[in-house]
Protein backbone atom coordinates (compact mmCIF):
# COMPACT_ATOMS: atom_id res chain seq x y z
CA UNK A 1 0.00 0.00 0.00
CA UNK A 2 1.11 3.71 -0.98
CA UNK A 3 -0.10 6.45 0.95
CA UNK A 4 0.49 10.23 0.65
CA UNK A 5 -0.52 12.81 3.47
CA UNK A 6 -0.92 16.28 2.18
CA UNK A 7 -0.52 18.43 5.19
CA UNK A 8 -0.40 22.02 6.31
CA UNK A 9 1.55 23.35 9.54
CA UNK A 10 -1.41 24.67 11.16
CA UNK A 11 0.65 27.30 13.29
CA UNK A 12 2.19 28.83 10.18
CA UNK A 13 -1.68 29.16 9.08
CA UNK A 14 -2.90 30.45 12.33
CA UNK A 15 0.06 33.00 12.44
CA UNK A 16 -0.95 34.39 9.28
CA UNK A 17 -4.45 34.41 10.02
CA UNK A 18 -3.79 36.29 13.42
CA UNK A 19 -1.93 38.72 11.48
CA UNK A 20 -5.28 39.65 9.09
CA UNK A 21 -7.04 39.70 12.17
CA UNK A 22 -10.33 38.69 10.14
CA UNK A 23 -10.84 35.08 11.03
CA UNK A 24 -12.42 33.31 13.87
CA UNK A 25 -11.15 29.88 14.79
CA UNK A 26 -14.45 28.26 12.61
CA UNK A 27 -13.37 30.14 9.56
CA UNK A 28 -9.76 28.78 9.57
CA UNK A 29 -10.77 25.49 10.09
CA UNK A 30 -13.28 25.92 7.63
CA UNK A 31 -10.26 27.64 5.20
CA UNK A 32 -7.60 24.97 5.58
CA UNK A 33 -10.06 21.98 5.21
CA UNK A 34 -11.51 23.50 1.48
CA UNK A 35 -7.79 23.99 0.45
CA UNK A 36 -6.98 20.50 1.59
CA UNK A 37 -9.51 18.56 -0.04
CA UNK A 38 -9.22 20.91 -3.30
CA UNK A 39 -5.42 20.21 -3.56
CA UNK A 40 -6.18 15.87 -2.53
CA UNK A 41 -8.84 16.20 -5.18
CA UNK A 42 -6.25 17.66 -7.77
CA UNK A 43 -3.59 15.49 -6.92
CA UNK A 44 -5.65 12.31 -7.34
CA UNK A 45 -6.55 12.87 -11.07
CA UNK A 46 -3.10 14.54 -11.87
CA UNK A 47 -1.56 11.10 -10.41
CA UNK A 48 -4.17 9.02 -12.02
CA UNK A 49 -3.30 10.76 -15.20
CA UNK A 50 0.32 10.08 -15.36
CA UNK A 51 -0.04 6.45 -14.19
CA UNK A 52 -2.47 6.02 -17.00
CA UNK A 53 -0.12 7.73 -19.48
CA UNK A 54 2.58 5.82 -18.97
CA UNK A 55 1.43 2.50 -18.31
CA UNK A 56 -0.07 0.08 -20.38
CA UNK A 57 -3.27 -0.70 -17.71
CA UNK A 58 -6.70 0.86 -17.81
CA UNK A 59 -8.02 3.21 -16.22
CA UNK A 60 -10.58 1.84 -14.07
CA UNK A 61 -8.12 -0.33 -13.15
CA UNK A 62 -5.92 2.40 -11.47
CA UNK A 63 -9.23 4.14 -10.26
CA UNK A 64 -10.79 0.48 -8.24
CA UNK A 65 -7.45 0.27 -6.30
CA UNK A 66 -7.29 4.47 -5.56
CA UNK A 67 -9.33 6.27 -3.05
CA UNK A 68 -8.56 9.97 -1.36
CA UNK A 69 -9.59 10.63 2.06
CA UNK A 70 -10.99 14.10 2.60
CA UNK A 71 -9.82 16.38 5.46
CA UNK A 72 -12.69 17.23 8.15
CA UNK A 73 -12.88 20.30 10.83
CA UNK A 74 -11.73 17.55 13.60
CA UNK A 75 -9.18 15.84 11.32
CA UNK A 76 -6.84 18.37 9.40
CA UNK A 77 -5.36 15.91 7.26
CA UNK A 78 -6.38 14.69 3.55
CA UNK A 79 -4.80 11.48 2.04
CA UNK A 80 -4.26 9.74 -1.33
CA UNK A 81 -3.81 6.21 -0.87
CA UNK A 82 -3.25 3.22 -3.56
CA UNK A 83 -4.26 -0.48 -2.86
CA UNK A 84 -4.05 -3.76 -4.26
CA UNK A 85 -1.76 -6.97 -5.15
CA UNK A 86 0.57 -6.36 -8.31
CA UNK A 87 -1.14 -7.01 -11.38
CA UNK A 88 -0.24 -10.16 -13.48
CA UNK A 89 1.71 -9.80 -16.44
CA UNK A 90 -0.94 -11.69 -18.29
CA UNK A 91 -2.83 -8.04 -18.40
CA UNK A 92 0.41 -7.16 -20.08
CA UNK A 93 -0.12 -8.14 -23.06
CA UNK A 94 2.26 -11.13 -23.27
CA UNK A 95 3.34 -12.40 -26.35
CA UNK A 96 5.36 -15.92 -26.21
CA UNK A 97 9.87 -15.37 -27.46
CA UNK A 98 11.05 -18.88 -29.09
CA UNK A 99 14.73 -19.80 -29.63
CA UNK A 100 16.05 -22.62 -31.87
CA UNK A 101 16.15 -26.02 -29.96
CA UNK A 102 19.18 -28.27 -29.76
CA UNK A 103 18.11 -31.45 -31.24
CA UNK A 104 14.60 -32.12 -32.37
CA UNK A 105 12.01 -29.92 -30.63
CA UNK A 106 8.14 -31.08 -30.75
CA UNK A 107 7.54 -27.23 -30.16
CA UNK A 108 4.02 -26.56 -28.52
CA UNK A 109 1.50 -24.90 -30.87
CA UNK A 110 -0.69 -24.11 -28.11
CA UNK A 111 1.69 -21.64 -26.67
CA UNK A 112 2.76 -20.31 -30.03
CA UNK A 113 6.01 -22.49 -30.00
CA UNK A 114 6.89 -23.94 -33.41
CA UNK A 115 8.46 -27.17 -34.01
CA UNK A 116 12.36 -27.40 -33.53
CA UNK A 117 12.29 -24.62 -31.08
CA UNK A 118 11.58 -23.95 -27.38
CA UNK A 119 10.31 -20.93 -25.04
CA UNK A 120 13.13 -17.99 -25.07
CA UNK A 121 11.04 -16.05 -22.59
CA UNK A 122 8.01 -13.64 -23.02
CA UNK A 123 7.62 -10.38 -23.95
CA UNK A 124 5.22 -7.64 -22.45
CA UNK A 125 4.07 -4.01 -22.90
CA UNK A 126 4.10 -2.63 -19.32
CA UNK A 127 4.94 0.60 -20.46
CA UNK A 128 2.57 2.49 -23.27
CA UNK A 129 4.42 1.90 -26.80
CA UNK A 130 7.37 -0.62 -26.02
CA UNK A 131 7.94 -4.23 -25.28
CA UNK A 132 9.93 -5.61 -22.72
CA UNK A 133 11.58 -8.77 -23.44
CA UNK A 134 12.32 -11.17 -20.72
CA UNK A 135 14.76 -13.83 -21.68
CA UNK A 136 14.21 -16.71 -19.25
CA UNK A 137 13.10 -19.75 -20.81
CA UNK A 138 11.96 -20.83 -17.68
CA UNK A 139 8.70 -18.26 -18.04
CA UNK A 140 6.07 -19.31 -20.62
CA UNK A 141 2.75 -18.46 -21.19
CA UNK A 142 0.30 -20.88 -20.11
CA UNK A 143 -3.23 -20.71 -22.39
CA UNK A 144 -5.13 -23.16 -20.03
CA UNK A 145 -4.99 -20.64 -16.94
CA UNK A 146 -6.73 -17.51 -17.22
CA UNK A 147 -7.17 -13.80 -15.43
CA UNK A 148 -10.46 -11.86 -14.61
CA UNK A 149 -9.87 -10.82 -18.16
CA UNK A 150 -9.45 -13.77 -20.15
CA UNK A 151 -5.87 -13.39 -20.84
CA UNK A 152 -3.85 -16.33 -20.50
CA UNK A 153 -1.47 -16.65 -17.30
CA UNK A 154 2.61 -16.19 -17.76
CA UNK A 155 4.08 -18.29 -15.25
CA UNK A 156 7.43 -19.51 -14.02
CA UNK A 157 8.76 -23.31 -13.81
CA UNK A 158 10.54 -23.23 -10.15
CA UNK A 159 12.86 -26.25 -9.20
CA UNK A 160 11.54 -29.72 -7.25
CA UNK A 161 7.39 -30.97 -8.21
CA UNK A 162 4.57 -30.76 -6.22
CA UNK A 163 3.08 -33.78 -4.30
CA UNK A 164 1.43 -34.77 -7.04
CA UNK A 165 4.23 -34.98 -9.46
CA UNK A 166 3.48 -32.18 -11.28
CA UNK A 167 6.06 -29.00 -11.98
CA UNK A 168 5.72 -26.44 -9.65
CA UNK A 169 5.56 -23.15 -11.10
CA UNK A 170 4.06 -19.56 -9.69
CA UNK A 171 2.43 -16.71 -11.42
CA UNK A 172 4.47 -13.84 -12.84
CA UNK A 173 3.74 -10.56 -11.46
CA UNK A 174 4.19 -7.00 -13.24
CA UNK A 175 3.24 -3.08 -11.15
CA UNK A 176 0.84 -2.88 -8.55
CA UNK A 177 -0.89 0.72 -8.82
CA UNK A 178 0.63 1.85 -5.15
CA UNK A 179 4.31 0.95 -6.77
CA UNK A 180 3.12 3.44 -10.06
CA UNK A 181 1.97 6.15 -7.07
CA UNK A 182 5.13 5.71 -5.46
CA UNK A 183 6.86 6.20 -8.21
CA UNK A 184 4.61 9.68 -8.98
CA UNK A 185 5.12 11.53 -5.78
CA UNK A 186 8.62 12.92 -5.67
CA UNK A 187 7.23 14.34 -8.53
CA UNK A 188 3.80 15.21 -7.65
CA UNK A 189 4.43 16.25 -3.84
CA UNK A 190 6.64 19.61 -4.50
CA UNK A 191 3.34 20.90 -6.79
CA UNK A 192 0.74 19.62 -4.37
CA UNK A 193 2.65 22.17 -1.51
CA UNK A 194 3.02 25.05 -4.01
CA UNK A 195 -0.66 24.39 -4.98
CA UNK A 196 -1.74 23.91 -0.90
CA UNK A 197 0.14 27.52 -0.01
CA UNK A 198 -1.39 29.37 -3.07
CA UNK A 199 -5.32 27.58 -2.30
CA UNK A 200 -4.87 29.11 1.59
CA UNK A 201 -4.02 32.50 -0.09
CA UNK A 202 -6.91 32.57 -2.24
CA UNK A 203 -9.44 31.27 0.34
CA UNK A 204 -8.12 33.53 3.11
CA UNK A 205 -8.66 36.43 1.06
CA UNK A 206 -12.22 34.93 -0.07
CA UNK A 207 -13.23 34.87 3.32
CA UNK A 208 -12.10 38.02 4.43
CA UNK A 209 -14.00 39.35 1.08
CA UNK A 210 -17.40 37.69 2.46
CA UNK A 211 -17.07 38.64 5.53
CA UNK A 212 -17.18 42.21 4.36
CA UNK A 213 -19.69 42.34 1.98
Amino acid sequence: MATNLVTIDMHAVEVLAEKLGRLDGNMLKRVVVDSLNSVVDAGYDLSRNRMSAGINMPDHAIAEKMLTTHATPSQLRAVITALGEQRGLSHFNPVQLVQPAKGAARGDPARGIPSGHKSAGVGVSVTRGSIKKIKDSRIFIAPNIRDSEGNPFVMRRLQGRTGTGKTRMQRVLGPAVYQLLAHQLPAIVPEAEEALVQELLDNIDREIVDGLT
